[in-house]
């Protein structure tokens, strides 16, 4: 409970010893029924003399960690554009598709990926400042002026105002287009992915240092 000021980190070798590895959709159950019943028919067996009610609680407060990461990136400018993404159902004895559905992201998706988010900027500080002049990180340049006039001149001419200034104001750009513009997720979809070299290179000049 409360805010989250910061996240320290060890970076040592371990054995790990895991009670079961879970898949995304065990993890979703467990988030879906915080305190109810849980049907041991529908998860794996446990091993390390733990319980699935120790480990729901484990990922219930795991989940609470990874929105207080989510919630201080998004305080400190983060952009995340999501890309619609098509999954195919498949026909047993042709092997061929036979119908598509809408890929959602759950809450689930979300935890894992701020952990992983997490894990690659542990990496990243960890190598600078062991490796001064010699780690090779990945680092986005600021933004072009060239880039933020098109982007607001393209949408301008759809009624749409966006503030490019930096990269808090344009990811708040961006959720209110989502949230008050008719079809504006759509809009956003179709033109991000006809500039791509735009957006991928609308980055907040600061402190963006990533290992993939």
């Amino acid at each position: 409970d409360g805010p989250l000021i910061c996240v320290r980190y060890i970076i040592q070798k371990k054995l790990i010893l895991p009670a079961q590895k879970y898949h995304e959709r065990n993890l979703f159950s467990f988030l879906d029924n915080p305190k109810g019943e849980i049907d041991p028919g529908h998860f794996p067996p446990i091993s390390c003399g733990f319980t699935l009610s120790d480990i729901r609680t484990a990922i219930l407060n795991l989940n609470s960690i990874a929105i207080k990461l989510r919630e201080k990136r998004f305080s400190t400018g983060s952009i995340r554009i999501d890309q619609v993404k098509i999954g195919f159902t498949w026909d047993a004895e042709t092997k061929t598709p036979n119908g598509f559905f809408p890929y959602i992201r759950k809450d689930s998706h979300k935890l894992i990926e701020e952990f992983m988010l997490l894990a690659n900027v542990a990496v990243a500080e960890k190598l600078i400042a062991t490796f001064p002049d010699m780690a090779f990180l990945r680092c986005h340049p600021p933004p072009t002026s060239e880039n933020c006039k098109i982007l607001q001149e393209t949408l301008e001419a759809h009624d749409i105002n966006i503030d490019t200034s930096d990269s808090k104001r344009f990811a708040d750009s961006l959720k209110r287009i989502v949230h008050e513009v008719r079809y504006g997720e759509i809009f956003l979809y179709l033109f991000f992915n006809s500039n791509q070299t735009s957006v991928q290179n609308f980055k907040c000049p600061i402190k963006h240092i990533f290992v993939q």
